[in-house]
């Protein structure tokens, strides 16, 4: 025994020569203040992702939902709040919604037309049930009842997904998801359309009358509405909706026109592609919608399109200002019969921009504040537009403006007593290595810190745009870490949205996943260097998703990171290639957005092999924590399990925390403190020096000296 333990220990010290520590006995327990800041973001309340609020027809009051975690730690709280938007501190809490495992909500609270009550859709046992509140004082009511789904045919137990009130509130118009199909008592005959994500009955429109409580069906089974608006004239809906037949729905939405008497239906925008969200216009003459304006290509990226209804014209307004930098727009709403509100993804914000039809001209809405827009509405006989304004250092509340002029006041305090460190935020501008690109970046830390410090570069997932918003590295504790001592940079790698259109496809177009944004953040890693920001002895990185494949990559090419955290992605590129080989939507898809997807092609295999983590996993050096959900991947493992297996088999440092009840992300609020403080305490160890018993115990002495070469590459 005495000679095993002799073995392992001088193995231990083996292990921590290569990584660079040196002795030290001394366990320091882990930040309590870092990780009171990581709990004070994990508790504040906010209004969820969606466009869970809404303005009164005249202006004067909102309705939101709030989320914030349960007592338990389990679930979250959702409640349905309304306020007067001149007296914030009075608002008035209308109704408690079923507690949930997900910080977002699909209750979409909307005033009637007249203001006297609000509809909004509850989470009822699997399922979304249509809720009014009668205004001032009133209970939740049911507005579906179940046996007026069991006799309409095809609806038995179906589920509310979203609504549109009628103009003169006598009806709402409903999209309804059928109930799931129950599994197979036999084998199943696997077709090469296989991941199928959008299999099964369609979604199905429904006319409420709210006298008589009845339904009618608008819409034939042959189509899957995906959504629905109802102009001031009331004779007609938009609907965006594709065929069942499809095999990839998502991709083949086009808009139609609804007869609300008849339920006739007919296709008005059938461009290829994405064409979604309609939204009509006040005097029913122009429906505006997102497309991708004929392109049909499976990367998601759209632009506005505007209808004609009388002409069947499509205009693309401010076409240029899109393929230039905006991305997809969001929450379109019409401020007059010319002009169209949105928000859109630009340049690590999301602007409140305006659109004058007649001069197709767009210009900022929102005077040029360095905030993120989390969703917006327009009260247009109001003239007035709701929407939620968050930064980095502040939470999500609602603004109130008049549409003519942006003058901002607040109508909600969601947060009075939120603390948290100071935050010094900058963004910074680069070079790319290959010197094909301006980049772009944000940079964290405490205002207070002298010196070179710490630096832990967060890769966001998608690869979407780095966003100045609250959920900024929404997975990791980035305020937590500023508390520590630590600098936080986040770098808009190439293939990311906001800049433009060639850059925002520099992925597919180079044919390169990871390597060109691995230049990317190691060049603005450099940069950070040369300003004296961040100390080379003592870097970091960390991702998710899409982050975390590209973080896995970059510790395959480099050892000048001590310490990696990556959470929850596939790291064999061909394994997963091969599971569509068949599968000619699925392997467009890869097309569009990497370049690559035939694991049969020589070249392109030849090429998933180089950019896939594990199939360089020989290289890796670096200590890393592997986090994921135990529901992700359909529960099977086959993403980082892989990774985690290979680091073991080549003697690196790894721990890999599964966590119960959680996806592709992790929500349920003890798991995010506890990856919080799994976070702190790996980076703590391997790139400050810091050790807590546990680390002290698993790997033995350390301090904050860090054998790491600032020239190798």
């Amino acid at each position: 025994m005495a000679r095993q333990a002799a073995v392992a220990l001088l193995a231990l010290a083996a292990v921590m020569q290569a990584f660079g520590a040196e002795p030290t006995a001394r366990a320091l327990p882990l930040s309590q203040s870092a990780m009171s800041v990581a709990q004070a973001v994990i508790d504040a309340r906010r209004i969820p992702f969606g466009s869970p609020f809404d303005l009164a027809p005249d202006g004067k009051s909102v309705v939101y939902v709030t989320s914030r975690p349960a007592p338990d730690g389990a679930t979250y709280d959702i409640e349905l709040w309304i306020c007067d938007v001149e007296s914030p501190s009075a608002a008035r809490l209308l109704a408690t919604l079923p507690s949930t495992a997900s910080m977002s909500s699909s209750a979409m609270p909307r005033f009637s037309p007249d203001g006297r009550s609000v509809v909004y859709l509850s989470d009822h046992d699997g399922g979304s049930q249509l809720m009014r509140i009668e205004l001032p004082s009133g209970r939740p009511a049911p507005l579906i009842r179940a046996e007026s789904l069991a006799d309409t045919a095809g609806l038995a137990g179906a589920t509310a997904l979203k609504f549109a009130w009628s103009p003169d509130g006598r009806a709402i118009a409903v999209i309804m998801a059928p109930v799931a199909q129950t599994e197979s008592t036999t084998g199943i005959e696997t077709s090469v359309n296989w991941p199928n994500w959008t299999a099964g009955p369609g979604n199905r429109l429904v006319l409420l009358d709210l006298q008589s409580g009845r339904l009618r069906v608008l819409t034939q089974p042959d189509l899957d509405v995906t959504s629905v608006s109802w102009p001031a004239q009331g004779a007609r809906l938009a609907i965006a909706a594709s065929p069942t037949t499809s095999a990839d729905r998502f991709f083949d939405q086009d808009l139609y026109i609804v007869d609300v008497e008849t339920g006739s239906t007919r296709p008005v925008v059938s461009l290829p592609g994405i064409d979604s969200e309609p939204a009509w216009s006040p005097d029913g003459a122009h429906i505006a919608f997102a497309t991708q304006a004929g392109e049909g290509s499976k990367d998601w990226l759209q632009m506005l399109g505007v209808l004609d209804v009388a002409t069947g014209q499509v205009s693309f307004p401010a076409r240029a200002e899109f393929e230039a930098g905006l991305g997809t727009p969001h929450n379109l709403g019409w401020t007059s019969n010319d002009r169209v509100l949105l928000t859109a993804l630009h340049q690590l914000q999301a602007p409140l921009f305006e659109i004058a039809l007649a001069k197709d001209r767009l210009r900022r809405f929102d005077n040029g504040e360095s905030t993120f827009t989390a969703g917006a509405v327009v009260a247009a006989r109001a003239h007035s537009i709701a929407f939620v304004r968050e930064s980095p250092s502040r939470p999500g509340d609602l603004f109130v403006t008049p549409s003519s002029a942006y003058r901002p006041r607040r109508a909600t305090n969601l947060n009075p007593a939120i603390e948290l460190p100071p935050l010094d935020l900058q963004t910074v501008d680069w070079r790319s290595r290959d010197d094909a690109w301006d980049l772009h970046g944000i940079l964290l830390k405490d205002p207070r810190a002298k010196g070179r410090l710490p630096l832990i570069t967060i890769i966001e997932g998608g690869p979407a745009m780095v966003r100045l918003e609250f959920g900024l590295g929404l997975q990791y504790p980035v305020h937590a870490l500023v508390a520590s001592g630590y600098a936080v940079f986040v770098p808009n790698t190439r293939g990311r949205g906001g800049y433009s259109y060639a850059f925002r496809r520099a992925i597919r177009t180079e044919k390169d996943y990871v390597g060109g944004g691995f230049g990317d953040l190691m060049s603005g890693i450099d940069h950070l260097l040369r300003a004296g920001v961040a100390d080379p002895a003592r870097l970091g990185i960390a991702g998710f998703s899409y982050g975390a494949v590209l973080s896995a990559y970059a510790i395959t090419q480099t050892q000048r990171f001590a310490a990696a955290s990556i959470n929850d992605a596939a790291f064999d590129f061909p394994a997963y290639a091969a599971t569509f080989a068949a599968n000619p939507d699925a392997r467009r898809m890869w097309d569009d957005m990497i370049g690559f997807s035939d694991v049969y092609d020589v070249a392109s295999a030849t090429r998933m092999r180089e950019q896939s983590p594990l199939h360089q996993v020989e290289r890796i050096r670096t200590p890393c924590l592997l986090e994921s959900g135990t529901k992700a991947f359909g529960g099977m493992d086959d993403g980082v399990l892989p990774l985690f297996q290979a680091l073991r088999r080549f003697d690196v440092p790894v721990e890999f925390i599964r966590y119960p009840r959680t996806g592709h992300g992790i929500e349920e609020p003890r798991l995010r403190a506890e990856s919080a403080r799994r976070n702190l305490e790996w980076f703590d160890y391997w790139v400050a020096g810091h050790a807590t018993q546990r680390m002290l115990e698993r790997y033995g002495p350390r301090t904050n000296s860090v054998k790491n070469s600032s020239s190798a590459h």
